[in-house]
Formats: C-alpha cells, structure tokens, sequence
C-alpha cells in the first residue's frame, strides 16, 4: 500500500488505485475477521486456501514496483536488505524442517519448542516413515512382536502401511474396545475431542462414542473436551522413540505406563 502513488499502472488500469485497495480488502477481511472472532484454525492453510489468488495479485504488482523502481529509490534498497534478512530466517527454518517443510510455524515462535501444543504440526503423519525405522534400529525382532502398538492422531493408514513394511506389524491395537491393550502408542499431535474420559458429556455419547446432531455443539464445547495426543493423560509414559526436528517433537513411539 505505501507503494501505491509510485506504481506505474496507474496508467495502464483505469482507476487501479481504488481497485488496488478493494483487492487488499478482499485477501485480507477474512484473514481479520478470524483473529477477532478467535476462529478456531485447524489443519495450517486450508480454510484461507481461497485467498490465495489475490494474495499471488498483490504479491506480482509488488514485484512489478520492486523491478521498475529497485535503481531510482534508496528506501526501495534498504527494505531489500530487510526482505532478504527476514527470507533468510525463514528459508534456514525451512532447511532446519527438512523434509517436513509443511510443518513450518514463523518466527511469532522464536524456538520451535515453544509452539508445542498450539498447533497440530505433523497432521498427516508424514514423518512415520522414519518413527518406524528407527523402532526397527533401536528394538530386536522378538522385542518388536511382544509389542501391542495402538496409534493417536492423523495417517492411520500410512502408519499400518509402515508397521507392516518395516517392522511386520499388521494390525494396531487402536479400537476403544481393544485400547487398554496397547503397551504403545505411536503419536502425533493431533487435537481430538475426548468424548469417552469426559464426565461432562457421559449422557450425550454413547459408549462408541456416536452422538445426536443437537448434542454436537455441546459436545463440542464442553469443559476440557479438546486434548492432544502427545498430552491426552491415559496415553502418558515414557517416550522410546522421538521424530524431531530443532527440539519440536513430530511424531513420538510412547511406552504406556500400566
């Protein structure tokens, strides 16, 4: 915006000011109007993957200006300098992240550790891959079959995928009615309403946890409903086998305290 009286399409497009700020309007209301409403985002981008195009629009006009004025402005220099400063701090992170990329949380957390428990990171449980064969380096064969792993969290189908693959583990222990079997649990941080543990919500769930559609939003927020994998007190134990990546745990094989 502060570029806008320098951009030369101004004379290419009839009146680009007014329709350069209704642009800005359109990528960026929906955007504000989540943190006002305190919506609750869930699965990174998905829900703003809409605004994308606009923000590709105003992100080529700024490109635009930055090529036809990078030699006539110093101020366009010093904020080059700045711009490659701070794509530096997120590139390294990237880096850092690898192969993980989809992961990324800016520098609102200086210390990746830090975001533990306010985003799902690992999601997609991309990372069991490498959970598995690090089980498989670190335990033997006759270990790894006396093993009842049950799993918490996303990719449950590529997580079998592995089991089987790797370690030659067919089937998990992850059903409510087999659960308390489980002497592991391989995780990520998933967020999940816990409808079975939660006294306030007994009488709305049944015990496969099936409820009415009126009884969903009271469900939905009731007291300590929300609960993580890695957090979730009935999973808690020893952590055997941790996927990380600059102190942030991905994806965790846990020993579940009996």
């Amino acid at each position: 915006m502060i570029f806008l009286k320098k951009i030369n399409t101004n004379d290419e497009i009839e009146n680009f000011g007014k329709k350069f700020i209704l642009l800005n309007i359109i990528a960026f209301f929906p955007i504000v109007l989540a943190l006002i409403l305190r919506v609750n985002i869930y699965d990174n981008l998905r829900l703003f993957l809409f605004i994308i195009p606009f923000l590709s629009i105003i992100s080529a006009l700024a490109l635009n200006y930055f090529f036809e004025n990078f030699k006539n402005y110093t101020q366009i220099k010093v904020i080059t300098v700045f711009i490659f400063f701070l794509f530096s701090l997120s590139f390294y992170r990237f880096v850092i992240l690898t192969p993980y990329q989809y992961t990324y949380v800016n520098y609102s957390y200086l210390k990746l550790e830090n975001s533990i428990g306010k985003f799902e990171h690992d999601y997609w449980g991309s990372s069991y891959k490498e959970l598995v064969k690090k089980i498989k380096q670190k335990y033997s064969k006759e270990e790894i079959n006396n093993f009842k792993i049950a799993d918490c969290g996303g990719g449950d189908y590529t997580l079998i995928y592995y089991l089987n693959k790797y370690l030659g583990v067919k089937k998990t222990f992850s059903n409510i009615d087999v659960l308390d079997q489980a002497t592991h649990i391989v995780m990520n941080n998933r967020a999940f309403l816990d409808v079975f543990e939660n006294e306030h919500v007994k009488d709305l769930v049944d015990e496969k946890g099936a409820m009415l559609v009126t009884d969903m939003e009271k469900v939905s927020r009731a007291p300590n409903i929300r609960q993580t994998c890695f957090d979730y007190k009935p999973f808690s134990g020893k952590n055997a086998v941790v996927v990380s990546r600059d102190g942030l745990p991905l994806t965790i094989f846990r020993e579940v305290d009996k």
